[in-house]
């Protein structure tokens, strides 16, 4: 497939759902955030540098979270697919995420 084909398809995986606020985007990094469903959240973040010359490491932090544990799934735009099992009790949770030069990922959190 082309790039633009890849492309559309990873960007489809955002479609639906209500919008949501994002703060504190950078000068290469973006994002948006919907919420898809009942307890479940999609975040898409892109690291997008012309020169491609500037790899950063994004602050992630979610406030007014359902009360609970969650699965936070990655997965990287032409690659892999993380999962981790986050425990939490609060209703704030924060990580450092890495991103290469012209990256992106889309973060889903799933309170089920």
């Amino acid at each position: 497939a082309k790039p633009r084909v890849n492309a559309i398809n990873f960007l489809n995986n955002m479609i639906g759902g209500l919008e949501l606020g994002v703060n504190g985007q950078g000068s290469w990094v973006k994002a948006f955030a919907k919420k898809v469903a009942d307890k479940v959240y999609k975040i898409l973040i892109v690291n997008y540098d012309t020169n491609g010359k500037h790899e950063e490491f994004v602050p992630l932090t979610l406030n007014n979270l359902p009360s609970g544990n969650f699965t936070l799934k990655r997965t990287f735009f032409l690659g892999n697919v993380t999962t981790d099992n986050i425990a939490t009790t609060s209703a704030t949770w924060s990580d450092n995420l890495y991103f290469a030069p012209n990256s992106a990922s889309i973060i889903e959190l799933d309170f089920k």
